[in-house]
């Protein structure tokens, strides 16, 4: 489970809302109207997070939601059902949180082998959020700005492994729904570094062979002097 304690929180509230709108026979979507967040609550409550006013959108998000999911719709059908059947009854709920997001410091590693694959690790933690499928992308998308032949298949020789304490000391933790997007920047950072070591021989290579294909290029880099051109296909530890 995610965000734990958030799913315990939000049961509670819902489970109070739910009691105080059959009390006062009231329709329960009503009654979280009525106690929604304002910016002034926010600001109470949130102070270090609740921003400006102008990206105060808890009521603009939550008419989005109804519009785009037919709440309204579904109601009627559901109303309809339970008129209809006896014993079988439907519901329909919707849940409004305030999460807090921040961003922590995420640690990234990228690796090029002489045989022109590339293998990443980063401190976050993959559980189903996607955070390697989003690594792997920025990373083939970051080198591929060194412009040579065979970039434009790079994200098939990107390979996302699970990092340990020894390649990837104070890795942090994964928390508050950013670590993809830190850890993202994290291996750009790396990957900019790469592409800058790279560039010389690349160069280099242009003028004498005309093109250049990625392969060659990690190949050509693997047996320069490390004075000349730099650790271009040594590993790279930034953190962002």
């Amino acid at each position: 489970m995610r965000a734990p304690g958030e799913v315990q929180a939000s049961y509670i509230a819902e489970a109070i809302l739910e009691r105080v709108a059959a009390e006062l026979s009231m329709e329960v979507d009503a009654v979280k109207n009525i106690n929604f967040h304002t910016y002034e609550s926010l600001s109470l409550f949130y102070a270090q997070a609740a921003g400006d006013l102008i990206e105060y959108t808890l009521p603009s998000v939550w008419d989005k939601v109804t519009k785009s999911s037919g709440f309204t719709q579904k109601i009627e059908m559901i109303e309809n059902f339970n008129r209809s059947n006896i014993w079988r009854k439907r519901g329909i709920s919707r849940v409004p949180i305030v999460f807090q997001v921040s961003v922590d410091p995420t640690p990234g590693k990228v690796s090029i082998l002489w045989d022109g694959s590339i293998v990443v690790e980063v401190g976050g933690i993959e559980m189903g959020q996607g955070l390697w499928t989003k690594v792997k992308q920025v990373c083939a998308f970051a080198l591929s700005s060194i412009e040579c032949d065979g970039t434009e298949d790079l994200v098939e020789k990107v390979r996302v492994v699970q990092a340990d304490t020894l390649s990837i000391v104070q890795g942090g933790f994964t928390s508050g729904s950013t670590t993809s997007e830190a850890s993202c920047a994290a291996v750009r950072l790396c990957c900019n570094v790469l592409v800058e070591r790279l560039t010389p021989l690349k160069e280099k290579l242009r003028e004498e062979m005309g093109s250049v294909k990625w392969n060659d290029l990690i190949l050509q880099s693997s047996s320069v002097s490390y004075l000349n051109y730099g650790a271009a296909v040594s590993e790279v530890n930034l953190s962002v």
